[in-house]
């Protein structure tokens, strides 16, 4: 029986477990899963002494779990990894073995449970995080919920990103914009499809959306949500992109907006 800190795993944790494997896990993937979905945070050190398994066993499975999008990179020193919610991870691994969706129905619902917190690990909300994400489904979750949670975006997008943003986004940036959200975007003009482009004219014909093109391209693309959270890729790609709330990373992507807003030519 495995033991977090002072708190057993008790038979419900081992059926977790098994579901796991039996949803494409090794046995060892499973139990640094479950051992970080519990911590919530933790370092390698933390994760192997809580979970009986060697660091570098440890540093090997990573990767894969990281890969799978059911573990983050928080970038900290110590590294500190951060699991998705043992729900949100099931599924994801639901969806790569449809063929056990029979055999596997009635256990997936045992895990809806939100993980139980160990207090001998907990770290204070304070502390500026460095949050790097691999998976493109788990990037768009993020940008949804904080669409969702915002009373003012800033948005930045390089390349054609602006159809990227109005195809994954448009509903959830639409009920924002109903609710009083103000977003303003600086884009680089691009050609739209008939679909987008009648979509983009909804969202200009509400006065809390404002947008301007620039004249030059970007090199990268931002998202700065009530002057507390931003959202960056970091290289040219969407993926992988780096999420962070610290002040100072805020205002230089703050100021980086800003000069392109201010030299953006209005739509």
């Amino acid at each position: 029986m495995l033991h977090f800190g002072r708190v057993p795993v008790t038979t419900q944790n081992d059926k977790v477990l098994d579901v796991l494997v039996r949803l494409g896990l090794t046995e060892l993937q499973a139990k640094t899963y479950l051992t970080i979905a519990r911590l919530e945070k933790a370092e390698v050190k933390t994760i192997s002494k809580l979970s009986n398994i060697a660091r570098q066993d440890i540093y090997r499975i990573m990767p894969t779990l990281e890969k799978l999008g059911l573990v983050e990179e928080i970038i900290a020193t110590p590294k500190l990894y951060k699991a998705i919610p043992l729900n949100e991870g099931t599924t994801k691994l639901f969806q790569k073995r449809t063929e056990e969706h029979t055999k596997l129905k009635s256990s997936i619902k045992q895990l809806t449970e939100k993980p139980e917190k160990n207090p001998e690990a907990e770290i204070q909300s304070s502390e500026s995080e460095f949050v790097i994400t691999y998976e493109r489904k788990r990037l768009i979750t993020k940008l949804e919920r904080s669409y969702s949670e915002a009373s003012k975006c800033e948005v930045m997008l390089p390349g054609n990103a602006i159809n990227f943003m109005i195809h994954n986004f448009y509903e959830c940036i639409s009920l924002a914009l109903s609710r009083g959200t103000k977003i303003r975007v600086i884009s680089k003009k691009t050609d739209m499809s008939s679909v987008t482009a009648r979509k983009f004219a909804n969202l200009k014909a509400n006065p809390n959306f404002k947008i301007k093109f620039a004249d030059s391209e970007f090199d990268f693309g931002l998202v700065i949500y009530d002057d507390k959270e931003l959202n960056i890729a970091i290289s040219d790609k969407e993926l992988p992109s780096l999420q962070t709330n610290n002040p100072q990373i805020i205002k230089l992507g703050q100021m980086t907006f800003e000069n392109e807003w201010n030299a953006g030519q209005s739509v």
